[in-house]
């Protein structure tokens, strides 16, 4: 939960200290209860590429998404699928809005979210 954007918004040596943690053990642990732990922006950096080249129903996605007005007019002011889907993935910013994204992405890109290692 520290780690979570603003929680930590007001103290930068604990900022410096969090990022240092390593909370790979503990996800590990709570995944062992039966329940499998994702990480969204992982998945999201780890298949860039092919979420860059193969996403075709942008548009789509971006109507699901409770982005800023202001995100929303960026992405779709890019010239092209692929920058409009590199802005997007870079206002990934916490977890959640990476579940949304994730979760966007099966709704509108099945086919492409199956053949990824999910």
């Amino acid at each position: 939960m520290l780690k979570i954007d603003d929680v930590n918004e007001f103290s930068p040596e604990l900022r410096e200290w969090i990022k240092a943690v390593d909370t790979s053990e503990m996800a590990n642990t709570a995944g062992q209860s039966g329940t499998q732990v994702i990480n969204y922006q992982k998945f999201l950096k780890a298949n860039t590429s092919q979420l860059v080249q193969n996403v075709k129903n942008i548009d789509a996605i971006i109507d699901d998404l409770n982005l800023h007005n202001e995100s929303v007019a960026n992405v779709r002011a890019q010239a092209t699928g692929q920058r409009k889907m590199r802005e997007l993935l870079d206002c990934v910013n916490c977890e959640s809005i990476a579940k949304d994204v994730v979760n966007a992405l099966f709704k509108h890109e099945e086919p492409l979210m199956k053949s990824l290692q999910y």
